[in-house]
């Protein structure tokens, strides 16, 4: 193939980026991550790709413990009190096979009828460099994420205090893919992730993992052996 290619998403979607550490369609659950909007996607084929995206979050309805106990049925409806939005660019072989990846993300929460939130006003910008895993090679994995805005302390109604939030996050990773007929791959991993040092100080420091999946390197099933 040669030339830009691109398509236009409109509607009720998932998303999944990246890692998935921070926007992921679920793997080991019976409900997913899904949006309403829009996303563009944009790619040069084996060379680079762009998403950039608007969307509302969708609740999954009923959501009080009495409609979940009687069963009872209702449509899941987006969240028009919740915006989120970003852009995500990879970007392949920039040399030696290494892989990049830049994305910013916005999350502008607010409350609505069905869903109280901790208002959550944050912009995450990241990056991320990896080789993907091949057998009789060394891989590599390094991602860094930032995280800024504002949160409250709490759900609710009675709590309109704006905290200051500020966090980070670090994945490393390296590995190398033995070159048998099963593939078996050893890896040492490092992740840290920042957390509040003073609930009293008017700052929120725990690093946000947004709409990532819940296990995305420890997944029940996923990884088999002597983790």
């Amino acid at each position: 193939y040669s030339g830009i290619g691109g398509e236009v998403i409109v509607g009720r979607q998932t998303l999944n980026f990246g890692s998935r550490r921070l926007v992921a369609r679920n793997v080991f659950r019976n409900s997913i991550n899904s949006f309403t909007g829009a996303r563009v996607h944009l790619l040069d084929y084996n060379n680079w790709q762009l998403n950039v995206f608007a969307t509302m979050p969708v609740l999954r309805l009923p959501a009080d413990e009495t409609g979940l106990l009687d069963n009872r049925q209702q449509w899941d409806e987006e969240d028009d009190s919740t915006w989120f939005s970003g852009a995500f660019l990879e970007v392949f072989d920039i040399a030696w096979n290494i892989n990049s990846e830049l994305y910013l993300y916005h999350l502008d929460e607010g409350d609505s009828h069905d869903n109280l939130t901790r208002n959550r006003r944050y912009f995450t910008p990241g990056f991320r460099l990896y080789i993907k895993p091949t057998p009789g090679a060394i891989d590599f994995q390094a991602e860094t994420i930032g995280q800024f805005g504002t949160v409250r302390g709490s759900t609710a109604v009675s709590d309109g205090k704006d905290l200051d939030h500020k966090a980070w996050m670090q994945h490393a990773e390296a590995g190398y893919t033995f070159d048998h007929p099963w593939t078996p791959r050893l890896a040492f991993e490092y992740d840290y992730a920042s957390g509040d040092k003073d609930p009293k100080d008017n700052q929120d420091e725990r690093f946000d993992t947004l709409y990532g999946a819940r296990r995305f390197d420890f997944g029940p099933t996923g990884i088999y052996g002597a983790f």
